[in-house]
């Protein structure tokens, strides 16, 4: 009889263990599940945060968590056509998407961006005014009309050739020691008194563009 009770007390704290983990086991799951995620639609996106171990399966969405602190991203020659959920990369500081399918890029919201090139792809407008830390800046072959880089005082390099742009002002660009704007339909670059006098060596642009204080 003592044997029989032993028994019973024995499974019925096996049985409870069991049913502990068990419970243990859901309640993570449903912490995963519920977890803030980022919508990612571009499957080709997708597919190079799963390469790089931030993803799992192309589900059109990626854990918010896994990608804070994403620091780098390279993702060049990959198929991309958007970049919907890149806002919810606030430490991105270096990306590169060069020969993609973009016909939008918004960084707006990676205001860490230091390096950001997108060369040969379809942009039309980047908007890179709230990228106070930008130092390099490459769109080169896109449709761009203008590039707008008055806010960017850490600007070092600033490559566009093959755009469509008119006019650009690099006035308020003091360190910037490497301009490239070959090919555009503009005339005009309107520069500072230092810049007009001290032209870096690292500036080209076409024969019949001026360098002024002030373009029309």
């Amino acid at each position: 009889m003592r044997k029989f009770i032993y028994f019973m007390l024995v499974f019925g704290l096996v049985s409870c263990s069991s049913n502990d983990d068990g419970d243990n086991n859901n309640n993570n799951n449903n912490n995963n599940n519920n977890s803030p995620r980022t919508d990612i639609p571009d499957a080709a996106f997708e597919q190079v945060l799963i390469d790089l171990g931030y993803d799992n399966a192309i589900d059109g969405s990626v854990v918010t968590n896994n990608i804070i602190n994403v620091t780098d991203l390279v993702m060049n020659n990959k198929g991309i056509s958007s970049l919907e959920g890149l806002d919810d990369f606030p430490s991105l500081v270096n990306l590169w998407v060069n020969d993609n399918m973009l016909s939008n890029i918004d960084v707006t919201q990676n205001t860490q961006l230091k390096f950001l090139y997108a060369e040969r792809n379809m942009l039309s407008y980047v908007d890179v005014t709230t990228l106070a830390s930008l130092e390099k800046l490459g769109l080169n072959e896109n449709q761009l009309d203008s590039v707008n880089v008055a806010n960017n005082f850490f600007l070092q390099q600033l490559v566009v050739p093959d755009n469509d742009i008119e006019k650009i002002d690099v006035s308020n660009n003091n360190s910037l020691s490497v301009l490239n704007v070959l090919n555009n339909p503009l005339t005009c670059i309107r520069v500072n008194a230092n810049q007009f006098t001290n032209t870096p060596v690292g500036w080209i642009k076409d024969p019949e563009d001026e360098y002024a204080f002030t373009c029309n």
